[in-house]
């Protein structure tokens, strides 16, 4: 079920990712990650986990700040299951 479940929700995301326009923005690719890694740290799965952001702090891109997000969000948590 778990896995319907999240097939159903990649192909809802994909669907909804398909539709949007690219919004290019100015994107802080260190102050990104740091977001990222607060929202995810304190999961059960992060337990113990120690995590370095190298991303140059003056690291900035032009890009869909939102599908970036996901991206590395996504990025972020398998590394995280794999560490663990």
């Amino acid at each position: 079920i778990d896995s319907l479940d999240k097939f159903i929700k990649d192909i809802t995301e994909y669907s909804r990712n398909n539709r949007l326009k690219v919004a290019c923005e100015s994107v802080n690719v260190f102050d990104l990650v740091e977001e990222i890694w607060e929202s995810l740290r304190y999961g059960t799965d992060a337990k113990g986990i120690e995590f370095k952001n190298e991303v140059p702090r003056d690291l900035v891109v032009m890009n869909d700040g939102r599908r970036m997000r996901i991206v590395l969000s996504n990025l972020i948590s398998k590394l995280r299951f794999r560490i663990a």
